[in-house]
């Protein structure tokens, strides 16, 4: 019961459950948890999001109050997936006030979106490596 395992690419990663619960637990608050996936690599960051995504089902089971998180992944041109978005949804409002529904975006690839537009302009050599992930997405995407 104190750990949590999630399989990405074929490989096993196992993690902590009281670090995984308290991770859902502040995406669930509509908290930011940006700086601790991205302080993980790409895999290790996708298969924290799936643990994290199946203890919230777990705790939505037993709290049909308690928001969704709605986890984004993309393949990049090569065919292997990344954490793109995650999101706290909460559809259902309160008791006391069931049009407040909210949604908030807690996870976002490292890098300001501003600083992404000044890339644009830049040659390749010069570009960060969340702008080429990026790219590969996009060129993922049009060969659909």
């Amino acid at each position: 019961m104190g750990q949590i395992s999630e399989t990405v690419e074929g490989r096993t990663y196992t993690f902590n459950r009281d670090t995984v619960e308290n991770l859902t637990a502040k995406a669930e608050g509509g908290n930011s948890i940006s700086n601790e996936l991205n302080a993980m690599d790409p895999t290790t960051r996708l298969a924290m999001a799936r643990a994290m995504d199946r203890v919230n089902a777990a705790h939505r089971k037993a709290d049909q109050y308690i928001p969704d998180l709605v986890i984004e992944e993309k393949a990049d041109q090569d065919g292997h997936q990344h954490l793109f978005d995650m999101q706290y949804d909460n559809k259902l409002g309160s008791d006391w006030n069931p049009f407040n529904k909210q949604h908030y975006d807690v996870y976002d690839l490292p890098q300001s979106v501003a600083d992404l537009n000044v890339e644009r302009s830049l040659p390749a050599s010069m570009q960060s490596d969340r702008w080429k992930l990026i790219l590969t997405f996009d060129k993922a995407e049009n060969k659909k």
